[in-house]
């Protein structure tokens, strides 16, 4: 870097974080993020969601959209039934999202809607284009929180997880239990995202 010397200090403010240029010795330079934020459960996320889950001392975990999609979806929208491979883990939406999206991408799915969610007229945020549908163990989080995300207690959620080619599993937010449906059935969708 052009007028560089040790002990001198640079910050780069260009972009979404904030850098310091870190140097003790001579040719060693590193940027550092000084941007780094710690979270807890109910937070309010990096991209304007409330945290369901944090790991690594609350520097990573999940937060879920701020509200949910104000339309109705479908679990397998035009695909139809059919079974997706690999859609059906319990733990690991992001993973059968992106599997429902490989086989049924552009059909109208619940996973489409949620991937979609940082251009739609539901999120102010632009910046965040990393949603995706929750598993039924995600979902389940979300329950704890449901008085931090505003979610009436009466409505059902879909999930990324499939049983079947007819059913998936959905998430009731009356007593937080999760039961299948048919992925024709229309529900509610609250995208999430790791961070």
């Amino acid at each position: 870097t052009a007028g560089y010397s040790v002990g001198s200090v640079w910050v780069d403010t260009s972009g979404k974080n904030a850098y310091m240029l870190v140097d003790a010795t001579p040719s060693k330079a590193e940027w550092k993020n000084l941007t780094k934020i710690s979270y807890a459960v109910g937070d309010r996320g990096p991209a304007g969601g409330i945290v369901i889950s944090t790991s690594d001392n609350g520097f990573h975990g999940l937060e879920a959209a701020p509200a949910d999609l104000t339309t109705l979806y479908t679990w397998n929208g035009a695909c139809g039934d059919s079974n997706i491979t690999g859609a059906d883990a319990t733990d690991d939406g992001e993973q059968n999202t992106s599997d429902i999206i490989s086989e049924c991408g552009g059909l109208g799915t619940a996973a489409e809607a949620a991937v979609d969610y940082y251009d739609s007229d539901d999120y102010t945020l632009k910046d965040y284009d990393d949603w995706f549908l929750p598993s039924v163990q995600e979902l389940e989080l979300m329950y704890q929180l449901k008085e931090d995300l505003g979610v009436s207690t009466s409505t059902y959620y879909w999930s990324s997880t499939e049983l079947d080619d007819t059913e998936a599993w959905v998430v009731t937010f009356i007593s937080g239990g999760s039961i299948t449906a048919s992925k024709g059935a229309s529900f509610r969708v609250r995208p999430i995202r790791s961070f």
